[in-house]
């Protein structure tokens, strides 16, 4: 049997790490900070080659003291929300437990930001080397993990914005609405989501079926009130718009 050279007794020792506190773990919650320090660690471990450690500069200049100087449209342009609704958003999540595990994170404000300039576009522009080198982060996994945490964040918020409206919310639904469409509560309603590449499985799904396929995408629809609240929404290939009646 070959001599294991010292790189990979290093990793094996974080595998046996992981495994042995996944072993002993009772919630979901502690196994996904369990996977994100055994990635940490392969990542930091993969830049050792032949003795010689490969690190990348790093800027933090505009995203500690340009972005937060920037006046209201800029800023909009970059996380494409308002001052006021980043604070918001910010506010809302910046308890959740995904950024208080034992991992080194950016601030919860840093990481919103970076998830949010994601969601905002597509193409090349959103690939994690172009958001990596813009908000002076690592280029490896660290974009992806910053987005991930921040999507799980927001999802475990979803009921207390996203649900049916009771009698009496339907009735004022109703009585606001009633003379442009009669008893009606809500409206379904689809827009498409470009991705940024398609998925790996069944790709051919993701892509336009009336136009050329020149672009990924998903579909969305959404149950929203006349003042574009949403009561339900699901992801779909196809969109479909129609009424919802009491």
């Amino acid at each position: 049997m070959p001599k294991k050279s010292k790189k990979s007794k290093i990793i094996d020792s974080f595998f046996l790490n992981a495994a042995t506190k996944l072993a002993q773990l009772d919630s979901s919650e502690d196994s996904d900070s369990t996977h994100e320090e055994l990635l940490d660690n392969l990542i930091e471990i993969s830049k050792y080659r032949f003795g010689s450690i490969t690190r990348v500069p790093k800027q933090k200049v505009w995203r500690n003291e340009v972005l937060p100087q920037y006046d209201e449209m800029r800023f909009r342009q970059v996380t494409r929300v308002s001052y006021q609704q980043f604070d918001v958003i910010l506010n809302l999540i910046s308890e959740d437990w995904i950024f208080h595990t034992s991992l080194k994170q950016l601030s919860v404000a840093t990481q919103l930001a970076i998830a949010l300039f994601r969601f905002g576009i597509s193409g090349t522009g959103a690939s994690v080397h172009n958001t990596a080198r813009l908000f002076g982060t690592g280029d490896g996994s660290t974009i992806i993990r910053i987005t991930r945490r921040i999507i799980k964040a927001l999802l475990r918020l979803k009921c207390r914005f996203i649900y049916w409206p009771n009698e009496e919310e339907r009735n004022e639904i109703v009585a606001e609405t009633f003379q442009y469409l009669p008893r009606c509560i809500g409206w379904i309603y689809g827009t498409k989501i470009p991705l940024h590449e398609a998925p790996v499985t069944n790709k051919d799904s993701y892509y336009d079926k009336d136009k050329v396929k020149h672009f990924a995408n998903i579909g969305i629809n959404s149950i929203n009130d006349f003042r574009i609240t949403a009561f339900k929404y699901k992801l779909f290939v196809i969109t479909i718009r129609r009424f919802v009646t009491m």
